[in-house]
């Protein structure tokens, strides 16, 4: 949903071919030029342009540069703003350079951004929500078509508020995320295997693609850490699409209570969350 933050940049064309980027949050400052080799830096915010340089490179020449501040009020961690500032400069590199893209290009190369330069292994939402939202509605995407619909906000839906943030900074390198969705991986590799299915590679295990029916059967079997990771896979699908239809349908409880439900499967079942997130699930 579209929140009153956001991420800012003004930048011009730099005709020479180098980047300098300044940030307004951060000290230090982004000074490269386009033929340089790039490399990840753990922890410094300039890694996201050298992502978002090499990820267009893969597919065009790059010949015009940037001058650029960026400024923004989105916490770091949980609203997407790793996402954010390479989405923004991605449509930036493309402007001064003239290649034209569509939203689901931009989210293609923000993705890339993130695991192939990053070496994060994440999905694509956070850079879909980022530039496929619109005010009032309410985005339903297969992340594995790359398809999605907009769901326009129930009639009957009353006026609310969300709590969007802890105070808690999280940087996801930095923590058991890529082993969590390893740990997804496996389970479904466990229920291939119990099942008779032929064995996919570990990268490519998908469970949407392993029928409910085969998770129900073997759940039991499952080691506990492998059944809690595949228990809140199958859940998290149920109440997207009851969300879905109770938000089309102006139903706030019902969305709300989905909305609890989910946090809770993610901080029990799928055990990303941190204390503080336990407390404010306390508190509401």
């Amino acid at each position: 949903m579209t929140l009153d933050a956001s991420l800012d940049m003004v930048y011009s064309p730099r005709e020479n071919g180098y980047i300098n980027i300044q940030s307004m949050d951060f000290p230090d400052k982004e000074y490269f030029h386009l033929t340089h080799d790039l490399e990840y830096i753990p922890g410094f915010w300039g890694s996201y342009i050298r992502g978002a340089v090499q990820a267009l490179q893969e597919d065009y020449v790059l010949k015009i540069g940037l001058n650029a501040m960026v400024s923004g009020k989105l916490p770091i961690g949980g609203l997407s703003s790793s996402a954010a500032v390479t989405t923004a400069y991605l449509m930036a590199l493309c402007d001064v350079n003239g290649i034209e893209f569509t939203q689901y290009d931009i989210i293609r190369y923000s993705h890339w951004v993130e695991t192939e330069f990053i070496s994060l292994k994440n999905g694509i939402l956070d850079q879909s929500a980022n530039v496929l939202i619109l005010n009032n509605q309410l985005i339903v995407m297969d992340c594995q078509k790359w398809e999605h619909e907009m769901i326009p906000k129930g009639k009957d839906f009353p006026e609310f508020e969300v709590v969007v943030y802890s105070g808690i900074t999280k940087n996801l390198i930095g923590t058991d995320f890529n082993n969590r969705v390893d740990e997804v991986r496996v389970a479904g590799w466990m229920l291939q295997e119990m099942e008779g299915i032929a064995l996919s590679r570990l990268e490519d295990v998908m469970l949407r693609d392993i029928p409910r029916g085969v998770y129900e059967k073997n759940k039991d079997q499952l080691l506990e850490r492998f059944r809690k990771r595949a228990t809140h896979s199958y859940t998290e699908q149920d109440r997207v699409e009851k969300g879905a239809e109770a938000w089309a349908n102006g139903d706030i409880e019902t969305f709300g209570q989905l909305m609890f439900e989910s946090g809770h499967s993610s901080f029990y079942q799928q055990e990303s969350g941190i204390p503080e997130m336990e407390i404010l699930s306390i508190i509401f």
